[in-house]
């Protein structure tokens, strides 16, 4: 499906454009911020922060439209446990807002602890549990090759797979098409004590250096775009 532009389709004063694409309304790319203003940039426009699938389906989709081979920010969290086991999450709305207010978010660190007990903790574990994304971090970063035209080591990976449950082979288009022979996900190793969760942020990677990468850790306050997404239904196009 072709992406379309669309003047004053996104809900925010004064009217703002957006893009209309696989049956959804995309907002513009923010500007470069930390993550917690990304989220609160979506939620003004009625919308959520895309997931790393949905980004990727933009990216992939629009043909690199509206800056979107730049890294982004996204709602896909990674949270792990002192085992090293690792828990993908993606929050609902009111669920993403609850995080932006959590103290070290506030503050701008690189990541939270949230305990496993707690009613975040016990979240987490129940998107991972009842999505099956799970995984235990590699000791090593991924490095698999790529292939634009059949299924190779990348979209076959069973940690890609988890990540991008839809658009894995979308992305490993992306990167080959891009002229890399290979994509790559990086992972932040620290640990919590045991009894926490260390949750982080996970980004789609870059046009210039590394968009053959998928962020794994990344620091809720390092800076990046975001961009909401939301359903044609919910939003009247004026």
């Amino acid at each position: 499906m072709a992406i379309e532009e669309v003047q004053g389709i996104v809900s925010v004063v004064p009217k703002e454009v957006g893009y209309v694409l696989n049956g959804k309304i995309w907002t513009k790319l923010s500007g470069v911020v930390p993550w917690c203003e990304g989220v609160l940039y979506s939620v003004q426009r009625n919308g959520k922060i895309v997931t790393l699938d949905e980004a990727v389906e933009f990216r992939h989709d629009s043909g690199g439209v509206d800056s979107s081979d730049e890294y982004e920010y996204t709602g896909t969290l990674l949270a792990s446990t002192h085992d090293g086991c690792a828990h993908l999450y993606e929050p609902s709305v009111p669920e993403l807002l609850a995080i932006v207010a959590h103290s070290d978010i506030r503050k701008r660190e690189h990541y939270f602890d949230v305990e496993v007990n707690s009613k975040l903790g016990q979240s987490i574990l129940a998107f991972s549990a009842n999505s099956g994304r799970t995984f235990v971090v590699p000791s090593q970063d991924l490095s698999l090759l790529v292939n634009t035209d059949a299924d190779s080591e990348y979209s076959r990976h069973e940690i890609v797979g988890k990540l991008m449950p839809v658009n894995a082979r979308k992305n490993e288009s992306c990167i080959a098409q891009a002229g890399y022979a290979k994509g790559k996900v990086w992972f932040v190793r620290s640990l919590p004590a045991q009894g926490y969760l260390r949750v982080r942020a996970v980004g789609l990677g870059w046009a210039e250096e590394n968009i053959s990468g998928i962020d794994i850790g990344g620091y809720f306050d390092y800076g990046g775009r975001a961009r909401g997404v939301v359903p044609v239904g919910a939003q009247k196009i004026q």
